[in-house]
């Protein structure tokens, strides 16, 4: 069975991307005052969510942002997911990585790695229906932050592509602003 793989981002909602094409900073700034912004694929994904029908919200309540391509294409133009109709083909999702030292980000890519149908930023700062202040205060919450695991699930990613350079600055970048529990046995 054919496959490929969507690239997949998360972003706070400070970090929400705009993208225009200009010679200048002034065109640029001209022309993205005159349009509106695109979505994001994420925040595509929560519009999903808050607007799906019966059928394709049983689905979306037991996978993740990142399952939603294998399921749903991202209209470009649009900046909207809608359900695939090709079946057989399978179109596999990958979350960007974080650096840790970007701290609410990488708690809200741990989030929604873990968490499924998710409507809005509140929705992913509440647990147990209680809406916390920040992201790392969700994840704590929800027991992401207490032991060390997600640290090191952070690091047995970078294994994959990383250079033993990048790997010890991860490491360095996770003993600086992660703060874990027990930093000796990762």
């Amino acid at each position: 069975m054919p496959h490929s793989v969507l690239d997949l981002n998360v972003h706070t909602p400070e970090q929400t991307p705009v993208v225009w094409l200009a010679r200048t900073w002034q065109e640029g700034a001209i022309a993205a005052a005159e349009r509106p912004l695109k979505k994001s694929k994420f925040l595509a994904y929560f519009d999903l969510c808050r607007t799906t029908n019966d059928v394709y919200r049983i689905l979306l309540e037991r996978i993740k942002f990142v399952d939603v391509p294998e399921f749903f294409t991202c209209d470009r133009k649009e900046r909207k997911w809608n359900a695939r109709k090709r079946q057989g083909f399978r179109m596999l999702g990958k979350l960007y990585p974080v650096s840790p030292k970007h701290v609410e980000q990488f708690w809200l890519r741990a989030i929604v790695q873990h968490r499924p149908f998710i409507t809005s930023y509140e929705d992913t700062r509440t647990v147990d229906g209680v809406e916390h202040q920040s992201f790392r205060q969700a994840a704590v919450a929800l027991g992401l932050a207490r032991d060390d695991q997600e640290h090191r699930n952070v690091l047995e990613e970078a294994k994959t592509g990383s250079t033993p350079f990048s790997m010890r600055a991860l490491f360095l970048m996770l003993l600086l602003h992660a703060g874990p529990a027990q930093p000796k046995e990762l």
